[in-house]
């Protein structure tokens, strides 16, 4: 499993399946999304696993990245540059778990894309809120963090900025929301912190309000770069 290609683990997918994004061997400019089951992670002292491609239709020769797999396992959201029919310099997809594997993705589309980059997408647990970084005008900083509902109709909502409470003039992003659809946690440039980019954890408060950010400190935060959630 382990690999100089491994890179950005996102989640446990149920108790027995883990994703994350990782460098494909062959083609070297390429990412895809890679499974093992925890018998395997466990084993992995033992014996050498190799890693194997989801199978259905995600992958594809462009890049794909960013993954967050719904709490129920049934659907799958990432970032994709360069697809045909894309919007902006990333965009963000989604795909549906089926009996044979997972469904060719569907672009969000303009309400939730921009011309911009928009990527590095977590669902909430109730698969109700969809929370993502973007670069697009109108922002406080470098990059934001968006947040876009499901509507009754089936379609999400157009992104609303998340406001100065998370965002700065500098860059916030990975957003990663916790299971218990309380404690919310992403990476900022803008906020006092360690070094470059510190990990963040703010939480929701009895009124529906997110309280402020706070730093998560040493030894999680350093004097480098500390990110991908």
């Amino acid at each position: 499993i382990v690999s100089p290609f491994a890179v950005a683990p996102r989640r446990w997918v149920g108790e027995r399946t883990f994703a994350w994004l990782g460098r494909y061997r062959r083609l070297s400019k390429d990412y895809e999304y890679l499974t093992a089951t925890s018998e395997a992670v466990i084993y992995l002292a033992m014996t050498r696993l190799l890693a194997r491609r989801l199978t259905g239709s995600i992958n594809t020769p462009q890049n794909e990245g960013a993954q967050i797999i719904s709490q129920d396992g049934e659907w799958l959201v990432f970032a994709g540059n360069n697809r045909p029919g894309g919007i902006g310099n990333f965009d963000i997809y989604i795909s549906f778990k089926t009996p044979e594997g997972w469904s060719a993705a569907q672009n969000l589309g303009a309400v939730v894309n921009s011309e911009y980059w928009d990527s590095q997408p977590c669902l909430s647990p109730d698969k109700r809120q969809l929370y993502f970084a973007s670069n697009r005008p109108g922002g406080f900083g470098g990059s934001d963090i968006y947040v876009s509902t499901l509507q009754p109709n089936g379609k999400w909502s157009e992104p609303q900025n998340m406001g100065p409470g998370i965002n700065t003039s500098g860059e916030e992003a990975c957003p990663f929301l916790h299971a218990d659809n309380q404690t919310f946690y992403f990476t900022s440039n803008g906020w006092p912190g360690y070094g470059d980019e510190d990990i963040f954890v703010m939480r929701k408060g009895a009124d529906g309000a997110w309280g402020a950010p706070q730093n998560l400190g040493y030894p999680i935060n350093t004097i480098h770069r500390e990110g991908t959630l």
